[in-house]
């Protein structure tokens, strides 16, 4: 792997993945406090919700226990005719919630906002609605009770609602007549809603910044990986390429005369190579001289090699003594 290559990949998982840890663990942090917020205010509010309609139901128990104590000659038309009581009976539980009246044992519907379930017992929605039905059978004996069950809008979506049903302390005619208040539970839990949207919204801002942090950082590593890489790659392409001349025999100063300028540990090296080259070539040359120099001994042995075969020869004995004969005939 070269230089280059690692020093960008060093730089990216130094810088990167630090950035990323630390984004990971603040991005699960927040999402974890948020959830928590979320839960906790949520599971608050509907304790609310649960206390405000169970209130709501005492409270209309509370306020037909007075009327019928004040009318008690009036008979089961005259509180089903009567707009007074019929206020009483049936009123509001948060936005579209209501209280019905029925009675206890039969379970006979007396008031309700609906009129088509008005004297009809509520065991007729036992099929349609089962949850609803396990929640309010156990009224049925007379006794405060409440619970969730599923509610079917008609847009076919399906909520859940929360009910409770307390007694009415007065009897009348004999009959334990019941009051059940109920509303979707969800009406009170809405506000946290507009919080948690607010969370997601601030976590994806915190998201899409820390990505963007991700992308400069990962730019800037990998411009400073770069230049370190072009800073370290370049002299040490100059040292390779210097050995390699040196090697044939071509080396000359200018190859790094830039690099032995710099001012760091590849500048020394440069410097420490550039001597150690000049020491080489001059090496070099002396060697090259020397061997001229044998050169040319060995040349001059071979000739007196080669003049003493020739002269301890006997025809050149020979040869002498003719050339004395001569000259001693010449001086005669």
């Amino acid at each position: 792997m070269k230089i280059s290559t690692r020093l960008i990949l060093s730089f990216l998982l130094v810088s990167l993945l630090p950035l990323a840890a630390v984004g990971y663990v603040g991005l699960q942090a927040m999402e974890h406090v948020g959830n928590l917020a979320i839960e906790e205010s949520t599971a608050a509010l509907k304790h609310l919700g649960e206390e405000t309609i169970r209130q709501k139901a005492q409270d209309v128990s509370r306020q037909v226990t007075i009327y019928l104590q004040a009318h008690p000659q009036a008979t089961l038309k005259d509180l089903q005719t009567s707009e007074t009581f019929q206020s009483i009976a049936i009123q509001k539980v948060g936005e579209t919630g209501y209280t019905v009246l029925y009675e206890a044992g039969t379970g006979l519907v007396r008031l309700h906002p609906n009129v088509a379930l008005i004297d009809h017992p509520m065991s007729e929605l036992a099929e349609k609605l089962p949850t609803f039905w396990a929640v309010f059978e156990p009224s049925l004996a007379g006794m405060e009770t409440d619970g969730y069950y599923d509610w079917q809008d008609p847009d076919d979506s399906i909520r859940q609602k929360y009910m409770v049903m307390t007694p009415v302390v007065e009897p009348f005619h004999d009959v334990t007549l019941m009051v059940a208040a109920t509303t979707y539970i969800d009406e009170f839990s809405r506000p946290i809603q507009a919080t948690d949207a607010q969370i997601m919204s601030l976590a994806q801002q915190t998201q899409t910044q820390l990505i963007i942090a991700l992308v400069v950082v990962a730019g800037l590593s990998i411009g400073v990986a770069v230049w370190l890489a072009r800073g370290i790659g370049r002299p040490l392409r100059q040292l390779t390429s210097a050995a390699e001349m040196l090697e044939r025999g071509e080396y000359h100063a200018d190859l790094l005369l830039q690099e032995t300028q710099r001012r760091d540990d590849l500048g020394n090296l440069a410097r420490i190579f550039h001597r150690m080259a000049q020491e080489v070539t001059a090496r070099e040359t002396r060697l090259k001289k020397q061997v001229e120099q044998l050169h040319i001994e060995i040349d001059e042995v071979k000739k007196a090699h080669q003049v003493a075969a020739i002269t301890e020869t006997e025809y050149f004995y020979q040869l002498q003594r003719k050339a004395r004969q001569l000259r001693t005939r010449n001086k005669q």
